[in-house]
């Protein structure tokens, strides 16, 4: 088991209330929020800059598993743009 899958209930969690909120600004920037709590309070203490939060939902993946902000259906690249920005900003990055 890899050090992040820990986490995937997380991503799961924020690909099933990002495709619920799409187009809502506010209920994305919950869904991220909650992702990000989610996350840190399994990771502990320290930035989540430090334990790659961001990366794991943003950036890391493969073709058969894409990071989550990416298996959202129906997401346009403007949306996964988007999102990933909000991730950042509002994780501190």
């Amino acid at each position: 088991m890899s050090s992040y899958e820990r986490y995937r209930p997380i991503a799961d969690a924020l690909v099933a209330a990002l495709t619920a909120a799409q187009g809502d600004a506010a209920l994305e920037q919950a869904a991220i929020q909650q992702a990000i709590d989610d996350f840190m309070a399994i990771a502990g203490d320290g930035d989540p800059g430090e334990h790659g939060l961001a990366e794991y939902f943003c950036e890391n993946g493969s073709v058969d598993d894409p990071p989550a902000i990416e298996r959202v259906p129906g997401a346009s690249e403007d949306d996964i743009f988007r999102w990933r920005e909000l991730m950042a900003d509002l994780a501190g990055y």
